[in-house]
């Protein structure tokens, strides 16, 4: 499957907070955080790498609750954006045409 990049800026209170949830997600699982973690990058002394990874889970949560209406994740896409499911069938990429006839 094809992957994109994208480049963020964010902030810093924003990347801060988000910096905060996916540590304190990591401790809950790992009950340990060490520097030698990959979600630390020792060269700029910040948790970015962890900070990315929790961004794509969530964008592929949130994909899920576009995709089906009828997902527990939808209910976030609702939180979040307010958006009622109305779209343009001709605009999406062939990789997800599929999803919603």
């Amino acid at each position: 499957m094809k992957t994109r990049k994208m480049q963020l800026e964010l902030n810093e209170h924003t990347f801060a907070a988000l910096e905060v949830l996916a540590v304190g997600l990591h401790l809950q699982e790992n009950n340990v955080l060490d520097k030698n973690w990959d979600g630390y990058d020792e060269k700029n002394d910040d948790f970015s790498p962890a900070v990315r990874a929790l961004l794509v889970r969530m964008s592929n949560s949130v994909s899920t609750g576009v995709v089906r209406s009828g997902s527990w994740e939808r209910e976030v896409v609702d939180s979040l954006t307010g958006w009622d499911g109305t779209f343009n069938r001709g605009m999406f990429a062939e990789c997800i045409k599929d999803d919603f006839k």
